[in-house]
């Protein structure tokens, strides 16, 4: 059986570098490697079902959308959502409860576990959502929030979804330059770090 995460080595993720390899399972049990998907484009979402910037979005269809748009059988485009939050809190969801999730929105794809922090320590994710597109090459192209509307309050004709910009001009057969912004959402539930106390000598 196994293991739940495993990296290569802790290499932290850079934008306009090759994105570092590891391997998760999905809610189905199935284990992914990301340097296995090389040639094709890869979105890369973290995820919370029970953060209120997530479930604004899901129930928008924003990510939904855009994957069912840009993903069809004949498209190189492969969308994986990473879930960082830690088995002790309350958002945590196990495989059971995150297939239902899936169920009720239709979603497609892999949702990969990542309860002990390791990839998204790895490729330093902050936030829910929080967005990272790799290249056919495995470079990691683009890292920051899916759109430039926080609070979900501008009109269609102010908001621009970042990650439709990279898969038209992608679909479009551009080539897509490296860029970064800041994320925004819920920070990710990542495990707490075991402290050791330090006594002080008077």
């Amino acid at each position: 059986k196994p293991t739940s995460a495993m990296v290569e080595a802790p290499i932290p993720a850079r934008v306009g570098m090759p994105a570092p390899n590891f391997r998760l399972v999905d809610q189905f049990g199935k284990m992914h490697e990301l340097s296995k998907y090389k040639g094709k484009l890869v979105v890369v979402e973290w995820i919370n079902p029970g953060c209120p910037f997530v479930v604004r979005h899901y129930k928008a269809g924003t990510m939904a959308n855009l994957q069912e748009k840009f993903g069809g059988k004949d498209k190189d485009l492969v969308w994986l959502r990473i879930n960082s939050t830690n088995t002790s809190h309350r958002d945590y969801r196990d495989a059971k409860a995150t297939r239902a999730w899936a169920e009720e929105y239709e979603l497609s794809g892999a949702i990969l576990d990542d309860s002990k922090g390791i990839v998204g320590h790895m490729f330093e994710a902050k936030t829910t959502p929080h967005m990272f597109v790799i290249n056919a090459k495995g470079i990691l192209v683009y890292s920051g929030a899916i759109d430039n509307d926080p609070r979900g309050k501008k009109t269609a004709g102010e908001t621009e979804n970042y990650i439709s910009a990279i898969l038209t001009g992608w679909s479009d057969g551009q080539t897509i330059e490296a860029f970064a912004n800041d994320s925004y959402g819920c920070n990710v539930k990542y495990e707490k770090k075991q402290t050791k106390a330090v006594s002080k000598k008077r």
